[in-house]
């Protein structure tokens, strides 16, 4: 049988959980941690492996990284991969940088206009294709 322990009284001694006797939101009556004031039990049961909703890991292999020309200078990028479902992103590095730096992110979008996936050079500024991007142009002149 656990012995009641308030919050209060949990912080003051140090300890990493408590128990009040009451239900949580999901009716379960467990101890709480400290840092968070989260139910024992609905966090077994949210990291569970068989929950339905449970976070699963996805293993996604990496593409192989183009060297430039001279291997410690210039950019790496990363070569084209198969339509993913715009999951997966791959730093392009500045290879003049000492460890090298990110300079920017490379993978699959769909475009804004069209809604067509499209390989985007900067996922974070390339968001329209090169088709709605020059139609786009034609109309303004």
């Amino acid at each position: 049988m656990t012995t009641l322990v308030s919050l209060d009284d949990a912080k003051r001694h140090g300890l990493i959980r408590f128990f009040t006797g009451e239900p949580c939101k999901h009716g379960h009556v467990a101890e709480r941690y400290v840092k968070g004031n989260r139910c024992v039990e609905c966090d077994r049961v949210w990291r569970s492996p068989n929950q339905p909703n449970a976070p699963k890991a996805v293993r996604v292999p990496r593409a192989p990284v183009m060297a430039s020309a001279s291997a410690s200078h210039g950019f790496s990028e990363p070569k084209a991969w198969p339509w993913d479902g715009g999951v997966r992103r791959e730093p392009v590095l500045d290879m003049d940088h000492n460890p090298p730096r990110v300079v920017r992110q490379v993978g699959w979008r769909c475009c804004m206009k069209c809604a067509k996936p499209f390989f985007s050079d900067d996922v974070k500024a390339l968001r329209i294709c090169d088709g709605c991007k020059g139609a786009s142009t034609a109309n303004l002149g």
